[in-house]
């Protein structure tokens, strides 16, 4: 099972089942989604892993103040571990990326479909040497995305743990990003940045995308500590809202701008954007559309 970050780092990894030096989390079958038609590169996404289709349109919609957390819906026994480990709402799963960074993610395929997890953007190698005690530092150049290609179209449940190394010169630092609903007529990215402060502590921001160029930010969560942070979101693409938790501390729940006709970016990313940062784990749950 993947572990909160409420625990330490052993007790979560004492948590996992180990396999030839990565961890074996109990993935399940995909139930028969299409199978990666280009298990290499794949996308046509920047640096951030952002889209580049033209057009578009709608603007970001403010956050609904009145609502605290997400409805909370009942989890079936297959329910993801991280929200369940963290006491979060789950539920049924059909596919899953997790992996917590104790060797090659990109030689990791959890579900035994014939399609590594990850691939390391352009079809480069990951940097091996980024990697330590369970950690990737990642020192920027690499966009780790997730694979087979998938619409995320149905509620999704994302836990990342990460941190901001070094000040970067915008609020592009430790960066989570997912494109939502990619098979609909208007799709919509979604990404978390978290930056260093020149002053300490970290800062992160909610980003969503009116179009391929303008990103809008949707939330901006400030005094957070250097150390790593979990983050913890429930994405509903069919009503564009995402529920945010911090620290297991929930955040509210925002809106999501549509971004514009989608593009061949159907999957996840993680990357350090500006400057040095850290990933500890990663666990994306699309849920099965009961």
């Amino acid at each position: 099972m993947l572990v909160r970050g409420s625990l330490s780092r052993a007790a979560a990894v004492s948590a996992m089942a180990v396999s030839c030096g990565r961890i074996g989390f109990d993935l399940l079958d995909p139930g028969g989604q299409p199978a990666d038609a280009s298990s290499g590169t794949g996308g046509t996404g920047g640096t951030g892993g952002t889209d580049a289709s033209a057009g578009g349109s709608g603007g970001v919609q403010p956050p609904d103040a009145s609502v605290d957390a997400p409805e909370i819906v009942d989890a079936a026994p297959e329910a993801s571990d991280a929200a369940a480990e963290g006491g979060f709402p789950t539920c049924a799963a059909s596919r899953r990326w997790a992996f917590a960074f104790d060797s090659d993610p990109t030689a990791y395929d959890g579900d035994s479909n014939g399609v590594n997890d990850w691939i390391a953007r352009g079809g480069g190698t990951f940097p091996i040497g980024e990697l330590d005690s369970g950690v990737w530092r990642s020192t920027g150049g690499t966009n780790l995305d997730s694979r087979p290609l998938d619409e995320f179209e149905t509620r999704t449940i994302v836990d990342v743990r990460m941190r901001s190394l070094t000040v970067p010169a915008s609020t592009h630092g430790a960066v989570f990003w997912i494109h939502l609903n990619t098979g609909a007529p208007a799709f919509s990215a979604l990404f978390v940045s978290l930056v260093l402060l020149p002053g300490g502590g970290q800062e992160a921001t909610l980003f969503g995308k009116v179009d391929s160029a303008t990103e809008v930010p949707i939330a901006v969560f400030p005094g957070l500590p250097e150390a790593l942070v979990d983050f913890h979101l429930d994405i509903e693409p069919d009503t564009r809202t995402v529920a945010v938790w911090i620290d297991a501390v929930p955040q509210g729940r925002f809106s999501i701008p549509l971004t514009g006709p989608p593009n061949a970016d159907h999957f996840a990313t993680l990357l350090s954007w500006e400057g040095t940062s850290e990933f500890d784990w990663v666990d994306i749950v699309r849920c099965a559309n009961l």
